[in-house]
């Protein structure tokens, strides 16, 4: 083989290596991936206890610049909160040597060399610096280009404590993209900023950026989001029925049901034959029929209370709804026969019995217990002697 052939084709090696370094060193890495869970919702006011209304979140931390300075991030996704969908939460804990912070979103988790239409990024400062506050971003397919800040975002910075300072941060799912019931991963990326001796401004990110290039501005760098139910609501618990107010009134009846739980579990559109107008939305909550009868009665149909040996509950005959085939229902319980105490006395009216006469018993009951008996039999046999 020629040293020109043996040239060339060490040119070509050398040049998949390259692309392929490049490759791994810009691709989503999914070592990198973190998951924001369905929550209860956090007040947004720059405080924070993870102890308490973040304890549901999940959480991924990063140095910035080392183990001993670290900025965490809190996420969770919350649907139903705000009209048309959800809010995606985020609470940053960063140490006081930082300045900023910010968010970056791939909606489609397309990638990209340089921020698309669908990427987003918010960017933090904190109220010292000179231009503290919120500011947003939307891709151009090259840059990023700043925006008003969206509907429905709702965001708060705290002044900052002895070792932190605090972002709090809901972002309407409208704005990033997210369908609920679509369970895609997202692109994201999470950074804060500080300035060194030299007055250089320093980005830490997370994912590293040693691990994966990771840079604000390419969008292929970043890592992964992962939603719990499909960025949806959790399902009912066993036993309940996901309604609208008007379906479960429909289905249970008047005051027949209750809620399983206060968080919603889905919504629905309302249709032109209503008086909303189109494109309204209402919440649907976790219903299950609401106990009518008394503590340990059940709610059957004459049939099935027959079939058991079931009697009206404490004797009263009261309605607890229909059968799918609209039978009335009523309360009922185990059917109890009285334990009673009851003493009987037999006298005889005469101490002998001469020829010919008959013998006449008085019969006495007595019930000394708190149960009434209804009907009583007493069965008695003759003496021994009489024939």
């Amino acid at each position: 083989m020629s040293k020109k052939i043996i040239y060339l084709l060490l040119i070509c090696l050398l040049t998949i290596a390259a692309f392929s370094f490049s490759t791994l060193a810009y691709a989503h890495n999914e070592s990198w991936t973190c998951s924001s869970d369905y929550g209860t919702t956090p007040k947004i006011d720059g405080q924070i206890n993870p102890a308490d209304e973040w304890a549901d979140a999940n959480m991924i931390s990063f140095d910035a610049p080392d183990n001993k300075n670290q900025v965490t991030v809190y996420m969770k996704a919350i649907p139903g909160d705000y009209p048309g969908g959800g809010r995606l939460y985020l609470c940053y804990v960063i140490p006081n040597i930082l300045a900023g912070a910010s968010f970056q979103w791939d909606s489609f988790h397309d990638l990209g060399r340089a921020p698309r239409v669908d990427d987003r990024r918010i960017t933090v400062e904190r109220p010292s610096q000179e231009f503290g506050g919120f500011y947003f971003a939307e891709g151009t397919g090259s840059k990023w280009n700043q925006v008003s800040q969206p509907a429905g975002f709702e965001g708060k910075i705290s002044a900052g404590g002895k070792i932190n300072w605090i972002v709090e941060m809901a972002i309407p799912y409208a704005w990033l993209g997210i369908k609920i019931c679509n369970s895609d991963p997202r692109g994201c990326s999470f950074d804060a900023t500080g300035v060194d001796p030299d007055g250089k401004v320093i980005t830490y990110y997370w994912p590293p950026a040693n691990a994966t290039g990771t840079n604000y501005n390419i969008p292929a760098t970043w890592g992964n989001m992962v939603p719990s139910d499909c960025w949806g609501f959790p399902p009912c618990p066993k036993g309940c029925e996901c309604l609208t107010e008007a379906q479960a009134k429909e289905k249970y009846g008047p005051g027949g049901y209750e809620k399983c739980r206060e968080e919603i579990c889905g919504e629905a559109a309302l249709g032109p034959v209503t008086a909303a107008p189109a494109g309204t939305v209402v919440p649907k909550y976790c219903f299950r029929p609401k106990p009518l009868c008394p503590d340990k009665c059940t709610c059957l149909t004459e049939e099935e209370a027959k079939k058991l040996g079931y009697s009206y509950c404490q004797n009263e005959k009261i309605l607890c709804g229909y059968d799918d085939q609209k039978k009335p229902k009523y309360c009922y319980e185990p059917s109890v026969q009285p334990e009673c105490d009851l003493s009987i006395q037999k006298i005889a009216t005469a101490d002998t019995v001469m020829a010919g006469e008959n013998i006449t018993y008085n019969i006495l009951v007595a019930n000394s217990s708190s149960q009434t008996i209804e009907k009583v039999k007493v069965t008695d046999k003759l003496p021994a002697e009489v024939s």
